[in-house]
């Protein structure tokens, strides 16, 4: 058995980034309480879904009153919906911290490109939806939740060898 370990090959090493290590440790830092803000976002339209869809009543429908033409049980699908819009991101963002303070932070590559996937993925399609379906207003809030991603994303990005 110990022959079998002595000559096993050794295990690969993980592309890394050029990216001085303190300016990781920075960006790294940033995102994971940038991720974390935003899972307390998730958690407010979890168990304070009535504020949390009143806010979101107030983008898509200029007042923070849903609309006199949703019947009650609209009202309650609504408040449904923003509550697992909710969950769902705080999931993601549960999963973005670790990759944000872990991979990312010892420059791994993989990591960055997970990271700019997630977040770009989830960007281009809540947006393009957003504008098909009617609520273009919804991008505004998009480009908040955003936001706090751009800033470590660029300045960390793998340079072209």
């Amino acid at each position: 058995m110990t022959d079998l370990i002595a000559t096993a090959p050794p295990a690969p090493t993980l592309p890394t980034t050029d990216v001085q290590p303190s300016t990781l440790d920075r960006w790294s830092r940033w995102l994971a309480v940038w991720c974390t803000i935003i899972v307390v976002i998730g958690l407010g339209m979890v168990l304070v879904s009535q504020v949390t869809g009143e806010l979101f009543n107030l983008v898509l429908f200029g007042g923070t009153a849903t609309p006199a033409a949703f019947a009650s049980d609209a009202v309650e699908y609504q408040r449904f919906i923003w509550a697992v819009a909710g969950a769902i991101t705080i999931g993601w963002m549960l999963l973005a911290i670790p990759v944000a303070r872990g991979p990312f932070r010892r420059g791994e590559s993989w990591a960055w490109r997970a990271l700019v996937q997630s977040f770009a993925g989830w960007f281009v399609v809540d947006s393009v939806l957003s504008v098909a379906l009617g609520f273009a207003e919804n991008v505004a809030v998009n480009v908040l939740f955003v936001a706090g991603a751009i800033p470590p994303l660029l300045a960390t990005r793998p340079r072209r060898r």
